[in-house]
C-alpha cells in the first residue's frame, strides 16, 4: 500500500512562491542600482568598483540566488505534498536569509505545520489470489493443490 495525498498544500505554495518571486525582483532592482551607482559616482576604488557597486550588487546577487532556491523549492513542495516538511523548511530557512520577506516566511511556516490527507493505494497490480475449489463430498472450500479434502478425505480429480 502506498499513501497518495488527497489535496496539495496550495496556499503555502503561491506564498512561498509569491515570496521567490518578489526576492527575485528585488535582486535584480538591487543589482541594476549597483550598475547605476558605479556610472553615477564614477569608476573608481579597486580593480575600477566602488564600494556602492560591490555592496548592491553582492546583495543583488545574493537576493536572486535565494530567491531561485525559494522558487524550486515551492515547486517541489506542490509537486510533492507528502515531502512538505523537507521543502518547507528549506523556504522558510532562505526566506529568512534572502531578500522575500514575509511572504516566503508564512508560506513556509504554512508548509511546515500542514497535515497531508491521504488515501492508500496498491502500489502495483493485485497480486495472484489463491486458487480455490469445493470438495464434491462435504461441500468445503479447499486448496486448488490437494489430493485429498482435509475435512472429510474425499479423493480429489
Amino acid at each position: 500500500m502506498v499513501a497518495q495525498p488527497i489535496e496539495k498544500p496550495t496556499g503555502a505554495f503561491v506564498l512561498s512562491l509569491i515570496g521567490g518571486i518578489l526576492g527575485l525582483i528585488i535582486g535584480i532592482v538591487l543589482l541594476l542600482i549597483g550598475v547605476a551607482f558605479a556610472g553615477v559616482l564614477g569608476y573608481g576604488g579597486y580593480y575600477g568598483y566602488t564600494a556602492a557597486l560591490m555592496l548592491f550588487a553582492g546583495l543583488g546577487i545574493w537576493g536572486i540566488i535565494t530567491a531561485a532556491i525559494i522558487i524550486a523549492s515551492a515547486v517541489k513542495l506542490n509537486s510533492y505534498p507528502l515531502e512538505h516538511t523537507k521543502w518547507s523548511a528549506i523556504i522558510l530557512v532562505f526566506s529568512i536569509i534572502g531578500l522575500t520577506g514575509l511572504f516566503g516566511i508564512i508560506g513556509g511556516i504554512w508548509g511546515l505545520v500542514w497535515k497531508p490527507h491521504t488515501v492508500e493505494t496498491m502500489a502495483g497490480p493485485m497480486p495472484p489470489q489463491p486458487i480455490t475449489r469445493i470438495c464434491t463430498k462435504c461441500g468445503r472450500v479447499i486448496d486448488e493443490n490437494v489430493k485429498y479434502c482435509p475435512h472429510c478425505g474425499q479423493e480429489l480429480s
